[in-house]
């Protein structure tokens, strides 16, 4: 189960107990870990979501963004043929990219045993700063620094 779950009030229609939080407009919105159902809006007291080490807040919008990204993984792996093909270019030679459902889905359980390794609760790097608070190591920033453009991505990440 993804560090940033928590038990939600009620079971989800799907019968899950874990749910997961994803700030939407400066809302903590509740989703079910297993269906993705939203659930409901959580107060900040319920969530304790300002409290949050800098590793926590992190590894939070990195489960999130993988999440985003095995959702996508399971779309593609669902179409007829298990890919998906995007021709970007020109227009006068384009570039065929071919995205696979199967290698979109393994890329993120990768994410997901380096987040583990080195996410809360884990310290193999040994990174601390001046005052000796633990922050995020190299490996944690380079793993969210291709999600810099979303909303949520903070500058102070950024390796």
């Amino acid at each position: 189960m993804p560090s940033h779950a928590f038990d939600l009030r009620e079971p989800c229609a799907c019968g899950s107990t874990a749910g997961r939080i994803e700030n939407r407009n400066g809302q903590n919105c509740v989703f079910c870990v297993k269906c993705d159902d939203y659930q409901y809006n959580a107060p900040r007291t319920e969530v304790d979501r300002y409290r949050q080490s800098v590793v926590d807040q992190l590894a939070a919008f990195l489960n999130a963004r993988l999440d985003e990204d095995a959702q996508t993984g399971r779309r593609i792996k669902a179409t007829r043929h298990g890919t998906l093909i995007v021709a970007p270019g020109d227009g006068e030679s384009p570039t065929v990219v071919e995205i696979s459902g199967d290698r979109l889905l393994a890329e993120v359980e990768a994410k997901r045993r380096i987040l583990a390794e080195h996410g809360p609760g884990s310290d193999p790097c040994d990174a601390h700063d001046a005052e000796f608070r633990t922050i995020p190591c190299t490996t944690l920033l380079l793993l969210a620094l291709p999600y810099a453009n979303h909303r949520d991505y903070r500058e102070e990440w950024r390796p």
